[in-house]
């Protein structure tokens, strides 16, 4: 794997263009305007944080976490909601920079374990977690509400 000279910092509004390219790229298509409305959303609480990966002025990956309670452990857990690296770019530790500052974020808030979720599909996805010491713990269900 190649070092990378990308750099890590809080997402700001006007970088919902680019995350909504991040997560349409993941299969999720949506507008820049539908990114932005999200975006807000999660920052009226303290328990989303939001993260990019710039290569010069380019944003070139993303992480969202968030903070929660859960019945299974006194202290909050920490989810990764989503982590994105341009389709071109992959495998260049751009990833990694992002998980780690995602993790450091979420250990800041007192988070006593981390979840993720990953599609079935995504093999390349569950090598790079496992290999950042995260284990198979269980099976993720959905269903939509109308």
């Amino acid at each position: 794997m190649t070092e990378t000279q990308a750099k890590v910092r809080p997402a700001r509004n006007g970088d919902a263009e680019a995350i909504a390219r991040l997560i349409t790229q993941l299969g999720y298509p949506c507008t820049e305007e539908q990114m932005r409305t999200r975006l807000a959303a999660m920052a009226e609480g303290e328990q989303h944080a939001t993260f990019v990966a710039e290569m010069g002025d380019a944003v070139v990956g993303m992480a969202g976490a968030f903070i929660c309670r859960i019945y299974e452990e006194d202290a909050p857990v920490g989810r990764i909601l989503a982590l994105a690296v341009d389709e071109g770019l992959r495998g260049q530790n751009i990833g990694s920079l992002l998980l780690r500052e995602a993790e450091n974020w979420m250990r800041s808030q007192g988070a006593a374990a981390i979840l993720v979720n990953s599609g079935n599909h995504r093999t390349d996805a569950h090598r790079f977690y496992e290999a950042a010491g995260y284990a198979l713990k269980g099976l993720s269900f959905a269903k939509r509400l109308a």
